[in-house]
C-alpha cells in the first residue's frame, strides 16, 4: 500500500488522501502509520525544498504533520516489533511517557517479552541520559537512575517468559 499510494500522493490533497486512509476500515494499523508517516515526510521535504529558512527543522515539520492525526492511531492494535522499530525510532513525535504507553499497551506475544523489556529499558537510557543533560549532577549515576526510570514499568514485565540467560546476562546486570 505505501508503495502504492506515496508516489501518486500528488493526485489527491494531502488532508483529503489523509482522510481517505483513515476510513479504509481494512487497513492495517502497523501500514497506516507507516503510509501517513511517508506522507509527512513528503510534505516536509516539499516544504524545506520552498524553504528560504537555513535552520529548517525537517523533524519539527513531519511533526506538524503528524501531530493532527496521531490520536487516530490505535497503537494497541499494532505489534511490538513494529512499535520498537518503526515508531519508538520517531521518539521526536512523542514525549518519552508517551513512548513507554505505546510500547506497554501495542500487542505483544509470549515470546517477545525480552524485547519489549529491551525496548523499554533503552527508552529508559535514553531519558535518564538527556534528564542529566539538562541538569548535569555531578555525582552522577546512570546504573541507579536507569534502575529508578525502570522501576515505575516493572509490573509490565512477564519475567518467568524470559529466558535464564536473558536474566541473569541483561536483567541481572
Amino acid at each position: 500500500m505505501v508503495e502504492f499510494i506515496v508516489p501518486r500522493s500528488f493526485l489527491f490533497y494531502h488532508v483529503d488522501l489523509i482522510r481517505m486512509l483513515f476510513g479504509a476500515h481494512d487497513i492495517k494499523q502497523e501500514i497506516l502509520f507507516e503510509t501517513v508517516y511517508k506522507l509527512a515526510e513528503n510534505e516536509a521535504t516539499k516544504k524545506q525544498a520552498l524553504s528560504l529558512d537555513a535552520d529548517f527543522n525537517f523533524d519539527d515539520t513531519i511533526k506538524r504533520e503528524m501531530i493532527r492525526v496521531l490520536s487516530k492511531f490505535k497503537f494497541d492494535e499494532m505489534n511490538l516489533k513494529f512499535v520498537v522499530e518503526f515508531v519508538v525510532v520517531k521518539r521526536f513525535l512523542f514525549s518519552v511517557q508517551q513512548l513507554y504507553d505505546l510500547l506497554i499497551k501495542c500487542q505483544r506475544n509470549a515470546n517477545q517479552e525480552e524485547i519489549f523489556f529491551k525496548a523499554v529499558y533503552m527508552l529508559a537510557e535514553k531519558s535518564v541520559m538527556e534528564k542529566q543533560e539538562v541538569n548535569l549532577a555531578e555525582n552522577f549515576d546512570m546504573k541507579s537512575a536507569v534502575k529508578e526510570e525502570m522501576m515505575k514499568y516493572l509490573y509490565h514485565f512477564k519475567f518467568s517468559l524470559m529466558s535464564l540467560e536473558f536474566l541473569t546476562d541483561f536483567v541481572g546486570c
